[in-house]
């Protein structure tokens, strides 16, 4: 089973595909080993992919060309009828810092299996975590007050697992659990009136200073490799969101960046790259560039790019995933999901589903059960049956018709079941609603 990309996998094989024309088996041999490379997320090599395919579309353009410096960048683009020359290098930003110093999913992933294992229903619990600001002003960021990492599973079994027991021992009551200390503050309380798990704690990828943080590492790594490079026209970053946090605040990222454009005197231009979600249900997600120029770029530089990123957002292909969703899922942390598994309708006697888990549940790769629980096939005590097969099962009702809807911009086609029926070979047999002789 294949994670979720931030692209239609279709849709990037299609723009490989494209950028044969323009790149090296060996370069398109290390972007493809890395999109089937499932250990890592492949937002940077997808966000490469398509920002080199959306500018092959209007202009002219090298990948990693020797410009007689030390350094390869990522794109050499021309467009001589606007006069427009430049180099660039694409990077992306992730809160991967500020995850490994604030083990909070761990935490919360060890804590709801040890409820499970005994017993505890995680839906009923509430958790709050405190934290600190540490490091110098300059450098301030947000450390959750968690046991380290590594003492994790030790921690919960042993502080924890009692109040689980208590909880176990009067499941209809409520509980709390707290401990504040120097290093560790955290809160559980758990109401069995409850069904869902919530969690508060202080926003850790917030980027406190403007220098110390991933997008102003990322443009200070990426100005030194242009600088590098030898090329001695205007040169720029594409700066993608991997997920992170700061990306997605249009007015910190503001400040950030141009915070570092005016130290930097060889980078003459950043271009936001983000997700948009505010699109119409049949395209809601889009994406967006916002430009950034250095104050030592003329005025004229700043509208050949903007005629430039006007072509670029025609050409660029739309995602289908948010990249804060495709990191979630890659993680497979508590509020991720696989589209596909959930996804599902249901109309009169027909029940539509993903063509995707029908193969899987063919070559025995998902379970049936797995299949009823995500598609909400339950059957309640007491109560009429959700199990929509189960239903046209017991009313004798057999498969009429099997359509297939191909979705070719996503990696879901869709299949349809239709019922009908009764039917005598498999429903009982039944008094005709009509008889040609009436009972005395």
């Amino acid at each position: 089973m294949y994670r979720m990309s931030l692209f239609a996998r279709r849709t990037l094989q299609s723009m490989l595909n494209d950028n044969a024309s323009f790149m090296s088996h060996s370069q398109l041999q290390r972007h493809v080993g890395a999109l089937n490379d499932e250990s890592n997320v492949t937002l940077p090599t997808e966000w490469e992919i398509s920002i080199l395919h959306a500018i092959s579309r209007f202009a002219s353009i090298k990948h990693e060309p020797d410009l007689g410096g030390r350094a390869r960048i990522d794109i050499y683009c021309t467009i001589p009828s606007q006069s427009l020359e430049f180099a660039a290098d694409i990077t992306t930003v992730s809160d991967q810092g500020y995850e490994k110093d604030n083990p909070l999913k761990e935490f919360y992933d060890i804590l709801t299996s040890r409820a499970f294992a005994v017993g505890v229903d995680p839906g009923c619990l509430f958790f709050e975590v405190g934290g600190d600001m540490v490091g110098k002003r300059s450098a301030h960021k947000m450390k959750l007050k968690l046991p380290p990492r590594g003492e994790l599973s030790t921690y919960v079994k042993r502080e924890i697992s009692p109040f689980f027991q208590q909880i176990t021992n009067a499941p209809h009551e409520k509980h709390r659990w707290k401990t504040i200390s120097e290093s560790v503050e955290i809160i559980i309380d758990y109401d069995p009136a409850e069904r869902y798990s919530s969690m508060t704690y202080p926003s850790y990828t917030v980027a406190y200073s403007n220098t110390h943080n991933p997008v102003a590492r990322a443009i200070n790594s990426k100005a030194d490799q242009l600088k590098e490079s030898g090329f001695a026209g205007m040169k720029g970053l594409f700066l993608c969101d991997g997920g992170s946090a700061t990306m997605g605040d249009s007015s910190r990222l503001r400040t950030i960046i141009n915070a570092a454009l005016r130290r930097r005197t060889t980078l003459d231009f950043v271009i936001a790259v983000t997700v948009d979600d505010r699109g119409p249900r049949d395209a809601r997600l889009s994406v967006e560039f916002e430009i950034y120029m250095n104050p030592r770029q003329t005025p004229a530089a700043g509208k050949q790019l903007t005629r430039f990123v006007d072509e670029l957002t025609k050409t660029v292909v739309k995602p289908v995933e948010k990249p804060s969703t495709v990191v979630a899922n890659h993680r497979r942390e508590f509020f991720a999901f696989t589209p596909f598994y959930t996804s599902w309708g249901l109309s009169g006697n027909s029940f539509t589903f993903p063509l995707r888990v029908l193969r899987e549940i063919l070559a025995g790769k998902l379970a049936v059960e797995t299949f009823h629980q995500h598609h909400w096939f339950r059957e309640p005590p007491g109560e009429e049956s959700l199990h929509f097969f189960k239903v046209m099962h017991d009313l004798g009702y057999t498969i009429s018709n099997i359509r297939i809807e191909p979705a070719p911009n996503r990696d879901d086609d869709w299949v349809t079941f239709e019922f009908a029926g009764p039917d005598p070979a498999v429903a009982p047999f039944s008094v005709p609603a009509q008889t040609g002789i009436q009972d005395r």
